[in-house]
Parts: C-alpha cells; structure tokens; sequence
C-alpha cells in the first residue's frame, strides 16, 4: 500500500507549527479539532491512487512546482506592491486545481454520464477501473491545462501579513483552492466543461459484455463563470486572490461582510474535502468560531449554506 499525495507534502509544509518534523493543527469540516498532530506526510493523499507511471510523473512535476513556490514566497516577501505572477506559478495553481481527488471523481462522473454509442447501439458507459488504481483514468492533467487558460483572464491580486505568525494568519485544507462567489456564498459554483472525443483505448462495460474502445474525453474549455473568485492560502502570510471580472476585483471586500482574513478562513473550511490545517490551534478555534455564527446569520435569514462547488 502506498500513500499518493493529491496535496504537495512540500505544500504543507509552510503551515507547519513544528517545521523540523513537519506537524500541523488539523480540525475536520464538522469542527473537531484533532488532539493529535498530524505530520504532513498523513494528510491530502489517498492509498494506491495512481498509477506507477502517473505516480513517476507527479513526482516530476512536484519537483520542478516545489522550486517555483520557494522561488515565489522568497519573492514575495520582498515586494512591497504590485507582484507579477509568472505562467509558471499559474501552472502550478492549476496543478493543486486539478490534482484534488474529489475534482477527479467529478471529472470521471461527468464523463459517466456521456452516452456511449457503438454501431448504433446505446451503451451502459460504466467505466471499468482496476482495483488498486484508482487514478487509472486521469483527467487532472488535461484539466489542470485547461485551468491555466481560464485563469489568463483573470485579475490577480496577493494579500500580504505583517504580522505575527502566532496571532493571525491564513490556514489551508485537503482542497486548498477555494472558488466561490462572494456575492451570494450560499450558492455552489459549477464548472462548466465542455468536451471533445479523440482517440484512446479505455474499458467500458455494458450490461451483458466488457467492451474495449477507443473514446475518451478531451476538455476543450474549463470555465468557473464570469462572477467567482478563487482564494489560494500560499504561507500563514500569503493568500492569493483571484477575480474573474475587474468587476468583482473592485466589489470583493465590500461583499466579504467581515473581515479579509476570517473570510478567507472561513470559505477555506467551506470548501475543504474533509479537514483543514494550521500553524495554530488559535486560528482553527477562530474558525470555527466564525462559522457558527455564520450559521446563525443564515438561520436568522431562512438561509442554507452550501459551499461544495459542482462540475456540470
């Protein structure tokens, strides 16, 4: 049994509270904060989940991303306005978009419920995957490209800390790429995907036979909608904020309706799969603290939070 990382070790790393061995806070979404610590090489994986030759390549790729978030933090801390992100550091948001395992599944369910046509004949397109690889079929490649030239458009901002790492700061989650609408974050995000057929060889089952064919899906185009905004906590100091519209980059503080930082902590715990980690026990009794009185605001106005993002 192997542990396959969907989030970077080399990721979590910066949240750490015990850099030397690597240890994190950690509470999951219902709000129990763990009484153990959890080392980072426990959390953001999932057993057996690539392939060898996926795995061969995530590690090149986590390799060449893990300079590029070192090369960028380092930068950061010594620019005191306007940043540039670079194409490469693009790639690499896009990367921890497209490599969650729960963005994978939602890719695999869409391409489910694709009708399957061969010779004429309506298949039951139930895609066959062997057992211990549960990446087999691997879209996040694709995606995470497709990713990258949606957020071209986008309006990018960093918001920076001066203080104390130990009052406030940022935390993450197994799903560290929040992309929500600020206007109304009751309401769930569908991305919007749109396919192509090429040609590749992948088993599909119909109700009497396994039948090898050569379809697949290709996204064409990946879009989040014209009125989202993304947050990637990048250090317990560093968050990066994406708008999809200058529109949105203009409204977005007013529309927070509390402040910058629990905000983001708050749409952080939203949207994690299942946990969230921080340098500080501190910052996740915050939290929760914030969602529950979250929740009471959504009461008090007959509303229902939602914060799963959907793939349609």
């Amino acid at each position: 049994m192997a542990d396959h990382h969907y989030v970077s070790k080399f990721y979590y790393k910066n949240f750490t509270f015990n850099p030397e061995r690597s240890l994190v806070y950690s509470m999951n979404n219902k709000g129990r904060i763990s009484n153990r610590h959890k080392s980072v090489k426990k959390i953001g994986y999932e057993e057996d989940y690539n392939t060898f030759d996926q795995e061969q390549v995530q590690s090149q790729l986590e390799t060449k991303y893990s300079k590029i978030l070192r090369d960028f933090i380092k930068t950061a801390d010594q620019v005191e306005y306007d940043f540039y992100f670079s194409d490469e550091f693009m790639e690499f948001v896009s990367f921890m978009v497209g490599n969650n395992i729960f963005v994978r599944e939602k890719l695999v369910n869409v391409y489910k419920i694709e009708k399957i046509v061969q010779n004429g004949i309506e298949l039951d397109n139930t895609i066959v995957l062997d057992k211990g690889y549960k990446g087999k079929f691997d879209w996040s490649e694709t995606f995470s490209g497709r990713v990258s030239k949606e957020f071209q458009n986008w309006v990018w901002r960093l918001e920076k800390l001066n203080i104390g790492p130990d009052k406030k700061g940022f935390i993450t989650s197994d799903n560290p790429v929040s992309i929500f609408n600020p206007e109304n974050v009751l309401t769930s995000i569908d991305v919007k995907l749109e396919h192509d057929w090429s040609q590749t060889k992948v088993a599909i089952s119909n109700s009497k036979d396994r039948v090898d064919m050569d379809v697949v899906v290709t996204l064409a185009n990946v879009s989040f909608g014209p009125d989202v905004v993304m947050t990637f906590p990048i250090t317990p100091k560093l968050c990066l904020i994406g708008f999809s519209c200058n529109e949105r980059h203009n409204s977005f503080k007013e529309e927070s309706k509390c402040r910058l930082i629990e905000f983001i902590n708050l749409m952080t715990l939203g949207q994690c799969n299942k946990a969230v980690y921080s340098h500080s026990k501190l910052l996740l009794d915050e939290t929760r603290a914030n969602l529950v009185s979250f929740r009471d605001y959504c009461d008090e106005n007959n509303l229902t939070p939602t914060f799963e993002i959907g793939i349609r």
